[in-house]
């Protein structure tokens, strides 16, 4: 008996085991009189779970995963099994999979935002890998920029919405107990609740992120935040002390408050105190200390480009291709745009903000139009790309021979004229993000410090800016509100795309140094400073709870890993081929490099491993970004055929030449192209283009691939 196996790896975005292994068993057993020498006769289906490695439990429970397996069989005369064929899904979409509800949705949001850390953080380690200063400071100053995103301009923004959550439920209780009129400004009760709310907003804060960092559980940035979160506590307390201990009206207290007033919002301080009374007007001190971090964030992201000026000059063109600085403008402006959601959502409920005005919100989202600025310039380069890449369906270019002539040469340009995710015009917007903030605060910040009726066309920007500002936040809420809600498919499944994307680049414990026996840094630890301070002989061993290096990553190797020594044990099949698409191709080229040598020792001798990859983003994006961790082919051995000492019997890459995520490989020789007409990114599996030649290549049981590199034929 002939037996194959055939695993299939998913792409990015596929919530359910057996979608796609499902569609390349219609192609293969589709009775359309093509599929003779592929189909065999249908036989059994099996759902079943495998248990993951015992470092994924959770509480002494072992973790399991989803399989699907659908069998294929032909018989001889006689009723001996003449060849059959196991098509196995893996299905890894759960690992970083969330929840359909509101709040998962948002959360998932909020996990996209954050794993862009690790994007800026990668990218500046490959882009400036040498040991030369430049090179050093620039990591240093992405990371840090990434890390002050990530610290302290989301721990503020928590620790307010905190204080305002808890002041207004204690004002409410006392008001209950005493009576408004009780509580009225300058009255002893307003003073004695105040103290209360400064206290009791210092102590949740500061227990929060204390309590995590005593768990030390999670990963590196989960920490880093609450951190931040306790350091914010600190922070209020600092800032609240003269109301807390009762010297706020002493006349240097004054005397500084009044200068500093004066600089925010131009305002004297007796009318300060009446528009932001009580704990708004703790709150306004600790939005100081917010604007301060985002400058901090733009001058490293500034230096950044400046070094990188002078690198270049010096050292010349760096090796991979620089994300830093539009990566950098994203997270800020995801931020950015939840941000101002947030603080439109605490407006609409008016019983409950402790009188927060729309002027009080408004003063320090004012930059929001920058914000819009770069979302409409996205938009038109997004559309200019699209505009561009469609003509690839038209004409010569619509050929696929034509793609691949000249040994690739037209096909790198291809490539690098279309490809969606790396146009210029959209990193230019993201790059210019951060200016266009600072831009707008030093236009809003100038009237201050003139003369009445000088410059009068400043002052009326900045109150159109103020005045414009409500309206826009309340427009981003009323947008996000439409996309969670009437389109919270569309939306839920972009956001699911971008965290497979991005928890495949996930570091957990931010280290650098690893060594070739451990490619995922798994027994590396990072604590932050405060915890290194507080609990220097506290360590936790790497956990499902306590994640450390590349853990998602290898989480999903391991599961693979699990699948494919089971179907080689129980199956014990005469060939193995591998089929994957998107994300999932990333994920078959990487496992079978690292561990495929295994698998080969349990197959027949000589029989090596077939590989097909469909839109494949190698080359073009994983490879183009972040080249340290995904090498080129040429400096992978284990990807080189057998008879050059590799592990593979043939590999076969199928892209469409329109496609924006996944393009060619290589120049055509190893592996073997095949560019289709143009349809996208998805559903490769039941396109008539790609259905021939996966048949061609997978063959039935008995026979060897026919798509077979030039190199070899």
């Amino acid at each position: 008996m002939a037996k194959q196996v055939i695993v299939v790896v998913h792409g990015v975005g596929v919530k359910q085991a057996g979608v796609s292994s499902d569609l390349l068993a219609a192609a293969l057993q589709d009775d359309d009189g093509k599929s003779d020498e592929t189909r065999l006769p249908p036989h059994s289906s099996d759902d079943f779970v495998l248990l993951e490695s015992p470092t994924y439990d959770t509480s002494g429970k072992a973790s399991t995963f989803p399989a699907r397996v659908r069998r294929y069989r032909s018989y001889e005369a006689n009723g001996v099994i003449k060849e059959e064929r196991v098509i196995a899904d893996f299905f890894w979409g759960d690992i970083t999979a969330f929840g359909s509800s509101i709040v998962s949705v948002v959360l998932a949001y909020f996990k996209v935002a954050m794993g862009l850390s690790h994007a800026i953080r990668e990218n500046a380690s490959d882009v400036y890998p040498e040991n030369k200063w430049e090179d050093r400071w620039i990591r240093r100053l992405a990371r840090g920029a990434a890390l002050t995103i990530h610290g302290p301009i989301i721990a503020l923004n928590l620790v307010l919405l905190l204080g305002l959550l808890i002041g207004a439920l204690l004002h409410e209780a006392a008001s209950a107990i005493c009576g408004p009129e009780a509580l009225a400004s300058n009255t002893p009760a307003a003073a004695i609740l105040l103290r209360v709310q400064i206290a009791a907003v210092v102590l949740s804060a500061i227990a929060a992120g204390l309590f995590v960092l005593w768990q030390g559980r999670g990963a590196f940035l989960y920490r880093h935040l609450f951190t931040w979160i306790a350091l914010g506590g600190l922070a209020f307390l600092l800032l609240g002390s003269p109301e807390l201990f009762g010297f706020a009206d002493s006349d240097a207290v004054k005397s500084i408050e009044s200068r500093l007033v004066r600089l925010e919002t131009g305002m004297s301080l007796e009318n300060f105190k009446h528009d932001y009374p009580g704990l708004l007007g703790v709150g306004w001190r600790l939005i100081t200390l917010l604007s301060a971090s985002w400058l901090v964030v733009f001058i490293q992201a500034f230096l950044v480009s400046a070094l990188g000026f002078i690198r270049h000059i010096r050292l010349g063109k760096p090796q991979a291709p620089k994300l830093i600085v539009p990566a950098i403008g994203l997270m800020s402006l995801l931020w950015f745009l939840l941000t101002a959601a947030l603080w439109a959502a605490v407006l609409k409920f008016p019983a409950y903000n402790l009188g927060l005005t729309k002027e009080a919100v408004a003063a320090p989202l004012v930059a929001i139009g920058a914000a819009i600025i770069v979302l409409v310039w996205l938009a038109l380069a997004a559309a200019s790309v699209l505009r561009r890449k469609s003509e690839l369906a038209r004409g010569a270019f619509a050929d696929p021979a034509t793609y691949m002539a000249d040994n690739g040469a037209r096909a790198t340009e291809y490539a690098d004229r279309y490809r969606l995710l790396v146009a210029s015009k959209m990193l230019n917007a993201l790059s210019l993000f951060l200016p266009l903030v600072i831009a707008t605060a030093c236009l809003v910040s100038i009237p201050l410090f003139l003369p009445d009726g000088e410059l009068a066309w400043i002052t009326n920007t900045r109150k159109a800016l103020e005045n414009w500002t409500i309206t826009i936040i309340f427009g981003i809420l009323t947008v996000g509100t439409l996309l969670v809600y009437s389109l919270k498919a569309e939306f839920s499944a972009g956001l699911g795309i971008l965290a497979d994307v991005l928890a495949y680049l996930n570091n957990s414990s931010w280290m650098s140094d690893g060594t070739d026996d451990d490619p995922y840094r798994t027994d590396e630890a990072r604590q932050t400073w405060l915890e290194r301070l507080l609990f220097k002989e506290k360590s936790c061993t790497a956990t499902n709870t306590s994640p450390r290096g590349y853990w998602l990553r290898r989480r999903i190797h391991d599961r693979l890993d699990v699948l494919v020594r089971n179907l080689i044990r129980d199956e014990k099949p005469d060939r193995l081929d591998i089929v994957s698409h998107s994300q999932g191709t990333m994920i078959a080229i990487d496992l079978i490099d690292l561990r495929g040598e295994g698998w080969l020792k349990e197959l027949p001798r000589g029989s090596g491993i077939g590989l097909v990859t469909m839109g494949s983003p190698y080359t073009h994006l994983y490879g183009h970004y972040f080249p340290s961790s995904f090498r080129p082919i040429e400096n992978r051995p284990n990807l080189k055929t057998l008879k050059e000492n590799g592990l593979l019997r043939a590999w076969l890459n199928i892209f469409r030449i329109d496609d924006f995520v996944g393009t060619h490989i290589s120049r055509g020789i190893w592996p073997a192209e095949f560019p289709v007409s143009p349809n996208g990114h998805t559903n490769y599996w039941i396109d008539r283009g790609v259905v021939d030649r996966l048949r061609r290549f997978l063959g039935n049981p008995t026979t060897a691939p026919t798509e077979m590199p030039k190199a070899a034929e």
